[in-house]
């Protein structure tokens, strides 16, 4: 007989989304709201959705509205977020079992979830590339 349950032994690293998962709702849209810029985002946001345009051209797209926002003010507004509850005690028990932890998203940048990536005890994080000048 054959079980298809995975044993501890057999999992090495269990992987999270960010967005509806860790945290409730879309992050990147809240910042945009608080930058002054919401609309514009929301406006991407549902082009993609609906087809309009393409997940690469979304992110151009989404970029240039992002462009000369300090990557502090990032940080600072990431390490604000206000995670789902229990979420920190989830993390500190993979941790204790020796769990190697993963962070993945689509809708935030690898320097923004620094904040993020320290407090939870994160091995990895694949993001968009975001970068600094």
């Amino acid at each position: 007989m054959n079980d298809a349950s995975p044993r501890k032994a057999d999992v090495k690293i269990v992987v999270f989304d960010f967005d509806g998962v860790l945290y409730d709702g879309e992050h990147s849209v809240r910042f945009a709201d608080e930058l002054g810029f919401g609309e514009a985002a929301r406006k991407i946001y549902s082009a993609m959705v609906r087809g309009e345009i393409g997940f690469e051209e979304g992110l151009r797209r989404g970029a240039k509205l992002w462009r000369g926002v300090p990557i502090e003010a990032v940080k600072r507004a990431m390490a604000q977020l206000e995670l789902r509850p229990g979420v920190d005690e989830v993390f500190a028990t993979l941790r204790s079992l020796g769990y190697r932890i993963a962070l993945v998203s689509c809708g935030g940048s690898n320097i923004g979830f620094l904040p993020v990536k320290r407090r939870l005890g994160i091995h990895y994080v694949y993001s968009n590339p975001m970068e600094s000048r």
